[in-house]
């Protein structure tokens, strides 16, 4: 789960800067229920702790109140894009069990 976390602290700890391409050819998605969502975006704080990457109080707020998700849910609503209640709950859900993840959980959850 955590292999290109992992790959980008390598890349960063030799000097290099990954580019993220905005208007990419492809996308890569999945469809999770509340539950699922709440239980991936939990193992992902840990996977990162486990890199040694934190997430810190200061970024989870910060991602809790970013304009640039919200813009993208309300483009997504307005464009009849959102067809799943977690994919309306994800810019709360993922600051939030990130972060959990990353700083409380000892062991991958199921």
């Amino acid at each position: 789960m955590m292999e290109d976390k992992l790959f980008q602290n390598k890349i960063d700890k030799g000097g290099y800067k990954i580019h993220r391409e905005m208007k990419a050819m492809c996308y890569h998605g999945h469809t999770y229920t509340v539950s699922e969502l709440v239980k991936r975006c939990t193992n992902e704080g840990l996977g990162w702790r486990l890199v040694e990457q934190r997430y810190s109080f200061t970024e989870m707020v910060r991602d809790l109140f970013s304009f640039k998700i919200y813009r993208q849910l309300l483009n997504g609503i307005k464009n009849n894009q959102i067809k799943h209640i977690s994919e309306l709950m994800f810019p709360t859900i993922r600051p939030l069990f990130v972060y959990i993840g990353n700083r409380f959980i000892k062991r991958y959850v199921r």
